[in-house]
């Protein structure tokens, strides 16, 4: 409830965000909880494990939004 209040968000949308029930991470919510935990945002692009093929639940496009 403490981030939620820090974020200005409500304790639901926090919870939506840390069970990965939203796909559509803002650039600017992310901001706000990297400043509220004393962080800042990093988004990279990082090698897949050998042998794995991407699904069409880790596409490209599902994995960074800006």
């Amino acid at each position: 409830m403490a981030l939620a209040h820090r974020v200005g968000g409500t304790q639901g949308y926090i919870a939506r965000l840390e069970t990965a029930e939203t796909s559509n991470y803002e650039m600017n919510t992310l901001k706000k909880i990297a400043t509220a935990l004393h962080r800042v945002v990093v988004i990279g692009f990082a090698e897949e494990p050998k042998g794995h093929l991407p699904t069409a639940s880790r596409r490209v496009e599902d994995l960074v939004t800006v």
